[in-house]
């Protein structure tokens, strides 16, 4: 959304989190305005690190503050936009931030609603990758994004749902089983005529699909694991370059690991004890995939 509203902490009014500047120039295009409860402008300050667009925000009770939005690092080439999200303190101080998404890509957050966090302390923050700039209706797909952080925004997981259409994402809702709803568009340009259709995906604390109104997209289509349950061996599709598999136990210990190459990639568990094992797959440190795989 163009602007963003939450009551603060000490209970004297509100923060606007605004794209664009009121009354007065700051160091950035976008401004946090406090307001008492009369909406009197009490004070301008500049919201950190750039963010544009698409602002929402949350608060924790001891009053520190989740602001997210839209990066844009301005003459990179090829284009690279990320969904960023900070964590200031209620004098707006920031303590942490992150930013998610892809690299050579414009990802822009929900449009009006993109982050939530639910009765665990999880934060799900949504948007949607390779979006256009240039039209409403592009002829290339696109992927839902989803990030989970702790309320220290410790990195958690990611996923990327789609790369069959274009998918524009509009709002996130936290739910009481520890996952979320992600409202979205999408749009098929090779079945329809500049008309777009409403998705919703339901997802668990794990981020696994659980429920949608369509057919279910993949999970991240640039990667595959096979057979699960498995047993001696198992394949990993992919089309990243330059990644590396790990794999864990319940209790965290990494128990295999491997390097992976762009195509399918056997990898041998048969030394791994039966049960259930956690995956990461990681691509020049950042997360691309996270879930579950069960030894036979």
């Amino acid at each position: 959304m163009v602007f963003s509203m939450l009551e603060k902490s000490d209970t004297t009014g509100y923060y606007m989190f605004l794209f664009g500047h009121y009354q007065t120039y700051t160091q950035t295009f976008s401004q946090i305005l406090g307001l008492n409860y009369q909406l009197q402008v009490t004070s301008i300050d500049s919201i950190p690190e750039g963010l544009i667009f698409y602002l929402d925000s949350k608060t924790l009770l001891n009053g520190d503050l989740f602001v997210t939005g839209h990066m844009s690092y301005w003459g990179s080439n090829p284009r690279t936009d990320k969904l960023g999200i900070l964590k200031l303190n209620s004098s707006l101080q920031m303590i942490s931030d992150y930013f998610l998404g892809p690299a050579d890509t414009i990802s822009w957050p929900g449009y009006n609603y993109n982050i939530g966090i639910n009765q665990d302390n999880k934060i799900f923050y949504a948007g949607a990758t390779n979006q256009s700039i240039y039209t409403l209706f592009p002829s290339e797909p696109s992927n839902i994004i989803l990030g989970c952080f702790d309320t220290s925004l410790n990195f958690m997981w990611q996923k990327y749902y789609g790369g069959d259409q274009y998918y524009g994402v509009w709002t996130v809702n936290t739910t009481t089983d520890g996952g979320c709803i992600i409202g979205a568009s999408s749009f098929n340009y090779q079945v329809q005529n500049n008309e777009r259709d409403i998705y919703i995906l339901k997802v668990d604390s794990s981020g696994i699909i659980t429920g949608t109104n369509h057919d279910p997209p993949s999970i991240n289509p640039q990667i595959s694991i096979y057979p699960n349950p498995g047993r001696e061996m198992i394949n990993v599709k992919t089309n990243l370059n330059h990644s590396m598999i790990y794999f864990y136990d319940l209790t965290g210990r990494e128990i295999c690991i491997q390097t992976l190459v762009s195509g399918s990639n056997p990898v041998n568990v048969q030394k791994l004890k039966p049960g259930l094992y956690i995956y990461k797959i990681l691509q020049n440190s950042e997360v691309r995939e996270f879930g579950k795989w069960i030894k036979d």
